[in-house]
C-alpha cells in the first residue's frame, strides 16, 4: 500500500439512495477536491478555508465546465480526521451513476481508488487506532443484533486494546527487570525476587484466563450461534423452524420426507444472532433425493453450536429416535418435545434418562407453546444464563483468541521454568514471546500480510 497517495472511494452502499458520499484522503486531498468544486457562492479557495467546515456548490468537470451535480462538501484537516491525513467528504445526491461520474473526474485529477479498507488501514498505521479498533470497524457494519452491536462498539472505544496495552506493559516492565538480573547476575544483585515474578506472573495470567474464558460467546455474538433442528420425519422440525421465525418458510406436510435439503434462516433470539437450520427427517431410505438430503443433515449437525432434537410426544419412541438419541449425545444439545398439546405416549423417563444433564423442554410448534421456555433454554445451553454485556472486554474474534491463548501458554512456561529453576534466560525468552503474542492483537507486533488479510475483508470506502 502506497500511504503517500491520495485516495477515494465512494462509502455509501451501492444503489439508489438519498445521499451518495464519496471520502478523499492524503496529502493531495483538498486540492483534488478543489480541482471540480466550484463553492456558491464564489468565495475562497477550498485550501484557504477553515478546517471542519462545510460548503454548498457543484461538482463541475474542468475540462468541459460541465455541471454534475449539487452537493455538500465537508473539509477536515489532519489530524484531527479518521486517518490523520487531510480529507474532503462530498455529498452528492444518491444516484449510482452520478457517483460513478464524480469518482471519475477525481481519479482523472490526481487521485487513485481507495483498496479495501484502506481509510480505516490509515487510521492504524497513523496511530489512531489500535489493531482491534480497526477490526471493530467491520464488526459495526456487520452486526445482525443489539448485543453483537454493543460488543463491537465497546471493542471500537478501545476497551479490549486497553486491557491488552496494561497487561503488556506489565509484562515488558517485568522483562526489564528479569533482563537486569540477568546483566547483575555475577555481582550478586537481584534487581527482583522470583517470588515477586511469580506473583506478577500469577495475576497477569489470571487475567488473560478472564479474557479467554468468554472468547466462546464473544464469537458466537460476532459470527452467531449455529443451531441445528434434527429429529426423525415429521416430528415438526419444519414447524418449529417457521414458528422461531414467526413466518412460514418452511412446507409443512403429513409426508414424511417433505424437507430434502438443509433450510437455513437467520433469526435474532433473545440479542444473538442466530442461524437456524432445518434439516432433512433422520432416516433409512433409498430415494436418492431424500438421502442426499439425510447426508446434508449430517453435516449441519457436525457443524452446529447446538443442537435441538425434536421428538413427537404424541407417539411412543420409535427406533429413529433412539438413533438420534445416541448421535447427539456428545454434542451440545437440547431435547425439545414437540406437539405436546396432544395426549403424550412418549417415554419420556427413557429420553431424560440417556440425556442426563440435558435440557428438556415441552413445546407445541403448531400452536406456539413453550417457544419462549425453549429460549430461555438455548440461553442458558450457550451463555449458562444471562448474557452480562457489561464494560469488561469481550473476546469476538479468533484472530484476537489464537493470539491470547498463545500468550498465556507462553506465560504458564515462563511460570513453569520460575517453578523448576531453570536459567533466567528461559524466563526472559517466554516472556519476549508472551509479549509478541499480546503484540500481535492490538497491533504492534504484525506483519504486512496480517494486515492485508485483515483489511482485505473491508467494503472499499471504509
Amino acid at each position: 500500500m502506497h500511504c503517500e497517495d491520495t485516495i477515494c472511494a465512494i462509502s455509501t452502499p451501492q444503489g439508489e439512495s438519498g445521499i451518495g458520499v464519496i471520502r478523499i484522503s492524503g496529502r493531495e486531498a483538498i486540492r483534488i477536491a478543489q480541482r471540480v468544486f466550484r463553492k456558491k457562492p464564489a468565495g475562497p479557495l477550498l485550501e484557504d478555508l477553515p478546517s471542519h467546515t462545510i460548503h454548498y456548490g457543484l461538482v463541475v468537470d474542468p475540462s468541459t465546465e460541465e455541471v454534475l451535480d449539487e452537493v455538500l462538501l465537508s473539509l477536515l484537516r489532519g489530524p484531527r480526521t479518521y486517518t490523520r491525513e487531510d480529507m474532503v467528504e462530498i455529498s452528492c445526491h444518491g444516484n449510482p451513476l452520478l457517483l460513478r461520474r464524480a469518482m471519475t473526474l477525481l481519479l482523472r485529477h490526481g487521485a487513485r481508488l481507495a483498496e479495501p479498507g484502506e481509510f480505516t488501514k490509515r487510521a492504524f498505521l497513523n496511530g489512531r487506532i489500535d489493531l482491534t479498533q480497526a477490526e471493530a470497524v467491520m464488526d459495526m457494519i456487520r452486526s445482525r443484533t443489539e448485543a453483537s452491536l454493543k460488543v463491537a462498539f465497546g471493542q471500537l472505544q478501545g476497551r479490549l486494546g486497553q486491557e491488552i496495552r496494561v497487561l503488556r506493559d506489565q509484562l515488558l516492565s517485568l522483562l526489564a527487570h528479569v533482563e537486569a538480573n540477568i546483566d547483575f547476575s555475577e555481582e550478586d544483585l537481584e534487581v527482583i525476587s522470583l517470588e515477586e515474578i511469580q506473583k506478577i506472573l500469577a495475576h497477569i495470567s489470571s487475567s488473560i484466563q478472564k479474557l479467554l474464558e468468554g472468547w466462546e460467546e464473544g464469537r458466537i455474538l460476532r459470527e452467531g450461534l449455529v443451531v441445528a433442528i434434527v429429529g426423525r420425519p415429521n416430528v415438526g422440525k419444519s414447524s418449529l423452524l417457521n414458528a422461531l421465525l414467526q413466518e412460514d418458510r418452511a412446507i409443512v406436510t403429513d409426508t414424511p420426507g417433505t424437507t430434502r435439503d438443509v433450510l437455513e434462516e437467520w433469526v435474532n433470539l433473545r440479542g444473538v444472532a442466530v442461524k437456524l437450520v432445518d434439516t432433512a427427517g433422520l432416516r433409512e431410505t433409498r430415494d436418492p433425493v431424500e438421502l442426499e438430503g439425510v447426508r446434508r443433515a449430517r453435516e449441519a449437525l457436525d457443524r452446529a453450536h447446538l443442537v435441538l432434537l425434536v421428538m413427537d410426544v404424541s407417539q411412543p419412541l420409535q427406533e429413529g429416535d433412539r438413533y438420534l438419541i445416541d448421535l447427539v449425545k456428545a454434542k451440545n444439545k437440547i431435547a425439545v418435545f414437540n406437539k405436546s398439546d396432544l395426549s403424550e405416549m412418549i417415554n419420556e423417563k427413557y429420553v431424560r434418562e440417556r440425556l442426563a444433564d440435558t435440557e428438556a423442554v415441552k413445546v407445541s410448534a403448531t400452536k406456539c407453546m413453550g417457544l419462549d421456555l425453549l429460549k430461555d433454554a438455548i440461553e442458558n445451553e450457550v451463555f449458562h444464563g444471562h448474557l452480562d454485556l457489561g464494560e469488561s472486554p469481550f473476546l469476538i474474534s479468533s484472530r484476537h483468541g489464537a493470539a491470547i491463548e498463545k500468550a498465556q501458554q507462553a506465560i504458564r512456561r515462563a511460570i513453569s521454568a520460575l517453578d523448576t529453576r531453570m536459567a533466567s534466560e528461559f524466563l526472559a525468552l517466554e516472556t519476549r514471546a508472551a509479549i509478541d503474542h499480546l503484540g500481535e492483537v492490538i497491533g504492534t507486533t504484525t506483519t504486512e500480510d496480517l494486515l492485508d488479510r485483515i483489511f482485505s475483508q473491508f467494503c472499499i470506502g471504509k
